[in-house]
């Protein structure tokens, strides 16, 4: 480990990054993103570094995804003492081609669905604060704008996400259709312009110059390299090469560590025992067009494209931003609950770190690592404890001297990842503790309602039972080739495990999959309870909003929420990583809004409304039951899976 250290040369780390800064679609905002010719040049600067530096078996592997380039956004509008104004305007993923085009602007709030309230919007541009963060995504206030057939929007990220300064110009993925112009405007700017349209009486001409396209089953790259080992296990490298903006911490920094580590391997000499896979994958960002699960196109192809991986699999590193701030507390590695205790422990013998290390668990799904634990391959996840950087987070202030670079939290971060990748190479058994698993099981049941409680805490303390003796059987004594077999083993429990007990809810968070279930009933209950007290909509207004989409029902008007919710579970949807995870929603549009209605009315008479609230939670309970019967038998399985490992 110590002469992997010697080798380290943040220098070449620094140069890959400043090399991938260059390549852009947009010359005044960087911008390289899905399928783009930026990203498509950029993945062959890689894969000409990854032959430089020494990697073995280098290639690019094409990976269909809907493309996104933006190579021009400007608005200019003229203010009240007769100033012409140019501003630049950054875009999200939808197409609009326009040059010197007359457009009427209007401001309209947040874009909720009274916000329109004696609004004409046909046609029009919609100026529209956001927080992100906060409030809701970019889809709802678009969708809104859809359904009043506005000609586009341009958002001001008042608030959250890519507010670090009033002159701060961001963007996301926008979880929904391509058809409708999104753009966004920095706050200074659309202040100008807030001021410029009431001037004008509320309606005021611009002039559009745009350029932003984007097309359906396009192509981008994933670009693959190898360290050979000795057996036919692998550790994976990984990180996203795509960004928007010139992003030198998301993810353009994360690169160059990857490739700074790789080199830094092969100039010490290190041999690994397993076969070390680099992977740069593209259309991270983003990458398929009107779904919800819009991001990690590039990784979720690429592992459908090799189900074989889950056999030698053996676990992944992925550097995924948070690799240069040296105002951190602690590094905060996300990992899957297996793993947490053994990669703290791994943590405290990794000598030169700038940073002690804790985990954060369970894994996020908001990058490409979710996509290999269903292959069954464990990850880690660069990330950092104590640092805001979501203000600069994909924006124009994504750079090294608001992320608090220093070469020496630069090289810290060179050292812990590639320490973790030998650390992975060099134990015989994956450091599982399957114990931990069944005991924060075991702690989401506390508030389980229903009946079945007793038959899911008894499946689960029969698979603590054997994940107890899991733990304690003694792998040293296995055989070169019987450590091999058990890893496959375990490997098939962990993608059992994942896919069996593991869900996600309408917020896209990962944990067991009855949780959703449960909090809805219990929301419900309370809700029900309150009611039948005579409370009024506002005494349950929060534990209405906390039931799968009904936060977005008291802002959006029907059909928006009925079109963003056909992203997730209707007929057509399209297929993604998260497929099936989210199988129903609770439906409360009737009665929130005749809750809503009654409230300003003052009328105190809610018996409809409750017992369409009882009847939703009888539907809630049917779920539940059927969703923990389905957990049971995982359970069981869980346990004599563990039982024959050993």
């Amino acid at each position: 480990m110590r002469k992997f250290i010697e080798h380290i040369d943040v220098g070449y780390s620094l140069y890959v990054t400043e090399r991938l800064r260059t390549f852009i679609s947009n010359p005044d905002l960087g911008f390289r993103t899905s399928g783009s010719t930026a990203e498509k040049e950029a993945a062959e600067f890689i894969l000409q570094e990854y032959t430089k530096i020494g990697l073995s078996n280098c290639r690019k592997e094409k990976v269909t995804v809907d493309t996104f380039e933006f190579k021009k956004g400007e608005l200019q509008f003229e203010e009240a003492k007769g100033t012409n104004v140019k501003v630049n305007l950054a875009a999200f993923q939808t197409n609009c081609h326009a040059e010197n085009e007359p457009i009427e602007i209007i401001y309209v709030n947040k874009g909720t669905e009274t916000d329109y309230d004696g609004i004409e919007a046909e046609n029009k541009y919609l100026l529209i604060d956001i927080d992100m963060m906060n409030d809701w995504w970019v889809n709802w206030p678009l969708c809104q704008a859809r359904e009043k057939k506005a000609k586009g929007i341009i958002v001001s990220n008042v608030a959250g996400y890519c507010s670090y300064a009033e002159d701060c110009l961001g963007t996301q993925d926008i979880y929904g259709p391509a058809d409708t112009p999104a753009f966004s405007i920095s706050v200074s700017d659309a202040n100008r312009l807030k001021k410029a349209i009431a001037q004008n009486g509320g309606n005021l001409k611009a002039i559009l110059n745009a350029d932003s396209t984007v097309e359906n089953n396009g192509f981008s790259y994933c670009v693959i390299g190898e360290i050979p080992g000795k057996t036919d296990e692998v550790i994976y490298l990984i990180g996203h090469y795509d960004a928007y903006f010139r992003a030198f911490d998301d993810n353009t920094a994360g690169i160059g560590c990857v490739l700074g580590i790789v080199k830094a391997f092969v100039e010490s000499g290190y041999k690994p025992n397993r076969t070390l896979r680099v992977i740069c994958h593209g259309a991270e960002e983003w990458g398929v067009e009107n779904s919800k699960y819009d991001w990690a196109r590039g990784a979720w192809v690429l592992t459908q494209n090799h189900p074989e991986w889950c056999e030698n699999g053996f676990a992944l590193v992925n550097i995924d931003s948070s690799t240069i701030n040296s105002t951190a507390s602690k590094v905060q590695i996300r990992t899957c609950y297996e793993m947490a205790s053994a990669i703290e422990e791994f943590g405290k013998t990794i000598e030169g770190k700038a940073h002690e290390i804790e985990t954060n668990t369970p894994i996020w799904t908001w990058t490409e690592s979710i996509m290999y634990n269903y292959l069954g391959i464990p990850t880690i996840e660069s990330f950092y404890k104590d640092v805001n950087f979501w203000g600069s987070y994909h924006s124009t202030y994504d750079l090294k001297e608001v992320n608090s670079y220093t070469d020496e939290e630069y090289r810290s971060s060179h050292i812990i990842y590639g320490s973790y990748l030998q650390i992975f190479d060099e134990i015989g058994v994956r450091p599982f503790d399957y114990t931990v698993t069944f005991e924060k099981f075991a702690e989401s049941l506390r508030d389980y309602p229903l009946d079945n409680r007793y038959q899911l805490v008894s499946e689960t303390e029969k698979a603590l039972e054997a994940a107890q003796n899991l733990k304690d059987y003694d792998v040293s004594k296995l055989k070169e080739d019987e450590v091999r077999i058990f890893n496959k083993k375990i490997s098939y429990l962990f993608r059992y495990m994942t896919k069996k007990l593991y869900g996600i809810n309408w917020a896209e968070e990962f944990d067991f999959a009855h949780i959703r279930y449960m909090n809805n009933v219990n929301n419900l209950k309370s809700v029900l309870s309150a009611l039948e007290s005579g409370e009024m909509f506002s005494a349950v207004k929060d534990k209405l909003a906390e039931i799968d989409l009904t936060y977005y029902m008291y802002y959006f008007d029907k059909e928006t929420c009925d079109f963003l919710r056909e992203q997730i579970i209707g007929e057509n949807v399209t297929e993604t990583w998260a497929t099936g995870l989210v199988e129903t929603e609770t439906n409360l549009w009737d009665i929130v809004r005749s809750l809503m209605k009654k409230e300003k009315q003052g009328v105190m008479d809610l018996k409809e409304e409750t017992e369409a609230i009882r009847e939703k939670l009888k539907e809630q309970e049917i779920l539940l039951n059927a969703k923990a019967d389905r957990i049971i038998l995982s359970l069981a399985e869980a346990k004599n899976i563990m039982e024959a490992l050993i």
